[in-house]
């Protein structure tokens, strides 16, 4: 696993357009690719809010739940998924950014 601060509203939008793979607890895995992300209205510099939107080309394969997703930019993420209609997805993420300091 990668840390979750590479899951962030950036490198979602620099893969938008790409294949994401989606693997189950079981080993059991699909590719859906990133349609867009947004952001939400609590996004700031201290506080990352935004939805990530998926789209699978079959209905109904990912049912609401946690998955790993991964992509050789981002790394793999066990992330809540939630489906928005048969064949689209959304993860929303709302949280505190980790603050860092020059070195």
């Amino acid at each position: 696993m990668h840390s979750i601060e590479d899951f962030n509203f950036k490198n979602i939008e620099a893969i938008k357009g790409e294949l994401l793979l989606v693997e189950d607890t079981q080993g059991n895995s699909l590719s859906v690719t990133v349609r867009g992300v947004r952001t939400g209205s609590a996004h700031s510099d201290d506080y990352e809010s935004f939805t990530t939107h998926l789209v699978d080309n079959e209905p109904q394969r990912i049912p609401q739940g946690s998955y790993n997703f991964s992509h050789s930019k981002i790394g793999q993420h066990f992330l809540f998924c939630t489906a928005t209609s048969a064949t689209d997805y959304e993860i929303v993420i709302n949280r505190s950014k980790i603050s860092q300091s020059p070195p």
